[in-house]
């Protein structure tokens, strides 16, 4: 008898897929209402590719789509999960864009999971979400990962390549800035006038 493979994430049938960049990956043959993952874009999957690529790189074990659970019950899949020896780092993709109150819910859920998390996210999400990145909570702007291009990270000087790199080996050093305040000022016209 012919056996079929499964995916992780819901039990469901997959089929064999290439991308239009040629990445292999496995798709729904039917989709499921309470499967956990979602449909990811060609950027996506690019970056994907080529943080895990980064990370191995590094010498960390990767798996991509890992479904993990919280101490409380609550699943999660990460882009990319990262483990050497006792340590587990997740690396979210964050292209399309998210509040702050789910982006909290994600990093609890990994909290809960004894799993510290890395957000890469398009520039325009990246400001959109406060850009509140800090030690606890990492958050990274990227840009220029269309069409073919190098990714580069927005705030850094570098591919995205090398700071995954530089990240997961220790090459980088957590400084906290003066917090500073912003006023902004705009004109606008009375209603009542």
């Amino acid at each position: 008898s012919r056996k079929s493979l499964t995916l992780p994430c819901c039990g469901n049938k997959a089929i064999a897929k290439t991308s239009p960049l040629g990445t292999q990956f496995f798709a729904h043959h039917r989709k499921s209402i309470d499967c956990l993952s979602q449909p990811e874009s060609k950027e996506h999957l690019r970056l994907k590719a080529l943080v895990a690529s980064a990370a191995e790189s590094a010498g960390w074990d990767v798996t991509t789509e890992f479904i993990g659970e919280s101490s409380k019950g609550k699943k999660w899949i990460a882009d990319i999960y990262c483990t050497k020896g006792r340590v587990k780092i997740a690396l979210e993709i964050q292209l399309s864009q998210q509040t702050e109150t789910e982006l909290k819910a994600r990093h609890k859920r990994y909290l809960e999971s004894g799993v510290r998390d890395g957000w890469f996210m398009k520039q325009n999400v990246y400001n959109n979400s406060g850009h509140s990145s800090h030690k606890e909570f990492p958050r990274f702007g990227i840009k220029n990962f269309e069409d073919n291009k190098t990714p580069l990270m927005s705030d850094y000087d570098t591919t995205v390549e090398q700071f995954i790199k530089e990240l997961l080996t220790g090459g980088l050093e957590w400084k906290r800035d003066v917090d500073t305040e912003v006023i902004y000022y705009m004109g606008s016209v009375c209603w009542k006038c």
